[in-house]
């Protein structure tokens, strides 16, 4: 454990906090300052006794380990921070497919680098893009890492990227498949089978889900924020749908 990034919570307390391991001794575990590019990390004593529960060596907290930053590689490989309006604290990382002019279009990397999903959100519901921050040059350097290994596309959705050079042919892959969506104004996702798109009418299929209530009708793109296809449970739902499980 020493060395390494972890998360705790402690008796009588809800919140987590991270901290870096420097040592464990005498029933006490100390944690050590480290630069994170996403976190305010915990420094100081914790006596073993009064840890609830605590995490270690998975998605994020490898990222955050200072043992396997490059502080001097400044490349984010086209990565951007997606913050939007509706939680400017929590963004979206990923490189930019296409845009018209209403929305962008992103492939989506996740915590530890890896290719995601197809994202799709509106510019109006974006409170700032970032194309420069320690969090992306860590996320490409992990990206890397695992493009070496041949372990950065888990959900094959770089083939449908290369497949996208305007609006219209996202719109043609994603017909058919599971998508998730969140309308202006909400904060909770909804999942359907987009059916078609005729204009700014979206119509959606209903579909047996064993962990969500799915929708079906027609809503107006107009008023979506963002809408998310082909990415981990997506793909999860639509072997669902297929009988594959």
């Amino acid at each position: 454990m020493p060395g390494q990034v972890v998360y705790f919570c402690l008796e009588g307390e809800d919140y987590q906090q991270w901290g870096y391991i420097d040592e464990i001794s005498a029933g006490q575990v100390n944690f050590a300052a480290y630069p994170s590019g996403k976190y305010r990390p915990f420094a100081g004593e914790v006596a073993v006794s009064q840890l609830r529960r605590l995490a270690a060596f998975s998605g994020e907290w490898l990222l955050d380990n200072p043992k396997l930053r490059d502080t001097e590689d400044t490349t984010v490989d086209g990565l951007r921070e997606v913050h939007l309006k509706e939680d400017p604290a929590s963004f979206a990382v990923g490189r930019l497919l296409c845009a018209d002019d209403d929305f962008s279009l992103y492939l989506t990397v996740d915590e530890i680098g890896r290719d995601d999903s197809l994202l799709l959100v509106k510019k109006s519901a974006v409170d700032r893009v970032i194309d420069q921050s320690e969090y992306l040059q860590d996320t490409s350097h992990c990206w890397r890492q695992l493009k070496e290994k041949g372990l950065e596309d888990p959900f094959e959705v770089q083939g449908k990227a290369a497949n996208i050079k305007q609006m219209q042919d996202f719109w043609r892959l994603a017909a058919g498949q599971v998508v998730s969506f969140v309308m202006k104004d909400e904060e909770e996702a909804e999942y359907g089978i987009l059916k078609s798109k005729e204009g700014d009418a979206l119509s959606f299929g209903q579909y047996p889900s064993g962990k969500y209530e799915t929708f079906a009708g027609q809503i107006s793109l107009a008023e979506v924020n963002r809408l998310e296809a082909f990415g981990g449970e997506l793909i999860l739902e639509n072997d669902i749908v297929s009988g594959n499980i």
